[in-house]
């Protein structure tokens, strides 16, 4: 039997909450890869259904995943890409105190030359859309992608 997307959605958006709740209280320290993909002067940001905000596509890395591993296993995961490692480049981690924990976030960014189709799966990702420097800074992000772009405006 399939369950419905909102079981999905409704399950990630609480169950985040209580994470959040257990958070403030245990401090944990969080280790995370994000994927800024490029195409045509525009980045690619994802909205999840269980945060408020925009974030990139990306998420926990794993015990023993080296973390250009996990940004290539997130974008699979969250917009349907398939890239190589080669394909990515590291740009400077950035850390913040995020979601009542501390979250250490190693950024990677690729450039496609075509623009690649994206596919979210309505559960996790619920929006996806490519925007400039610009207009990106003019939404409500995640700190960690604010750093980022007000650091490739001024490049």
């Amino acid at each position: 039997m399939r369950l419905p997307d909102w079981v999905y959605r409704t399950t990630y958006y609480y169950g985040f909450r209580a994470a959040r709740l257990i958070w403030r209280f245990t401090k944990p320290r969080h280790f995370g890869a994000l994927v800024m993909l490029w195409h045509d002067k525009k980045v690619l940001l994802v909205r999840t259904s269980y945060q408020d905000g925009w974030v990139a596509p990306g998420g926990g890395i794993k015990a023993d995943e080296p973390p250009v591993q996990a940004a290539i296993r997130e974008l699979s995961e969250e917009v349907g890409l398939q890239l190589a490692l080669e394909d990515l480049r590291h740009v400077p981690a950035i850390e913040h105190v995020w979601n009542n924990r501390r979250d250490m976030v190693q950024i990677f960014e690729v450039e496609l030359s075509t623009s690649p189709k994206i596919k979210i799966d309505n559960r996790e990702i619920v929006e996806a859309r490519f925007v400039t420097i610009e207009e990106a800074l003019s939404l409500d992000l995640a700190p960690h992608l604010h750093d980022y772009l007000r650091m490739k405006a001024v490049a």
